[in-house]
């Protein structure tokens, strides 16, 4: 039997508005160092967010970024609500002098266009293959501020959090772009077991209230399960009685802060292996080397828009995009030829195939 779930509508809206008020009332003065932006990206999709720098930042220096994603009381364009429930360990200035980063904050627009998107709910957790746009901007907002001059962001640095709705977002951007993660934090969500392969290998902490009324703590359960079926050691803390709004608490564990930017893609070996990924044969995709490059081919029906290549370890040398949107071959030039390679074909930021180049033979 399926346990119901109040509609995602309401996602605790009433306790994100009196939060609201009582913040505008107290002048908001907590979050005067939170900057206000605009980014539109190139779909014309428009996300409010918030960017907190480094108390005293370096210019040798480079510094993490985390980004927050909101529930969904706090949906929005005012470029506010979505501060209602941020996290409080970010503000506290001897924990920002002890973790200096960047954080932003951005807002979307609605429930029903908002971070996570389960069509078929509560029958299915099936997410679309496409991200929601919400998510969508989300992403290339981090790419915008990775490479902006302004910033000096810590690329093997990045973090994903989020609560509630956020907590959705969390796992949803996790299948999107797993590479670009170090580490996450997902508060009470729901995520696509489907899916959890393709983030098995980031360092991950889920929350969750086991008398969740919002939100059911299954969802979590089945995610952590899932990951360990796939070898992976996620943490999982789930607060025995407690109901949807467990987050205030997540966030005041002693050990959070400390663990999060321990996280360092740098420092993690990730092993590739050929597999095939998605329900496609895996004769359609084909990775040969000749005469110091590399012939990759694939079937025009499951037409990759990337490829990237790899060492055994996860460290990737190359990422080349596919021009043209009937092409079905691409020669690369590849000066490796003495070692072991694999190469991903990947589309909209998904994996469909990861196969293996083998080395020259004399």
């Amino acid at each position: 039997m399926k346990m119901a779930r109040p509609p995602r509508r309401m996602h605790n809206w009433k306790a994100g508005v009196s939060i609201v008020f009582l913040l505008w009332s107290a002048g908001w003065s907590q979050f005067d160092d939170l900057e206000r932006h605009v980014f539109t990206d190139s779909s014309g999709f428009t996300l409010p967010y918030r960017l907190l720098r480094p108390q005293q930042p370096e210019l040798a220096s480079s510094y993490p970024l985390v980004v927050f994603l909101h529930g969904g009381g706090d949906v929005g364009t005012d470029n506010e609500s979505q501060l209602a429930n941020f996290p409080q360990c970010f503000l506290d200035s001897s924990k920002r002098a002890a973790y200096p980063c960047y954080i932003i904050a951005p807002q979307c627009p609605s429930v029903e266009n908002g971070w996570s998107s389960f069509p078929g709910f509560p029958n299915s957790i099936e997410t679309p293959s496409e991200p929601p746009p919400a998510i969508a901007a989300v992403l290339a907002l981090v790419d915008s501020l990775r490479g902006s001059h302004g910033l000096n962001i810590d690329t093997n640095r990045i973090y994903v959090t989020g609560l509630s709705l956020g907590g959705e977002g969390t796992f949803d951007l996790l299948t999107r772009r797993p590479e670009l993660v170090a580490a996450a934090i997902p508060i009470c969500g729901i995520g696509d077991t489907a899916k959890a392969y393709l983030y098995k290998d980031i360092p991950l902490w889920i929350f969750h209230g086991s008398q969740d009324e919002v939100n059911d703590v299954m969802y979590s359960r089945m995610i952590v399960a899932t990951l360990i079926s796939l070898g992976a050691h996620p943490k999982y803390t789930e607060y025995e009685g407690w109901g949807h709004r467990c987050w205030d608490t997540a966030y005041a564990e002693t050990d959070l802060l400390p663990w999060l930017f321990a996280q360092n893609k740098h420092n993690q070996i990730q092993v590739l292996h050929p597999q095939k990924q998605t329900g496609v044969g895996s004769g359609r995709y084909v990775a040969l080397r000749k005469r110091g490059r590399v012939e990759l081919s694939w079937d025009s029906s499951v037409q990759p828009d990337l490829t990237e290549i790899y060492t055994p370890n996860g460290k990737m040398l190359h990422r080349y995009p596919i021009a043209g949107l009937n092409a079905s071959t691409m020669s690369l030039p590849l000066p490796y030829a003495h070692y072991v390679l694999f190469v991903k074909f990947i589309k909209s930021g998904v994996t469909l195939h990861t196969a293996f180049i083998s080395p020259v033979r004399f």
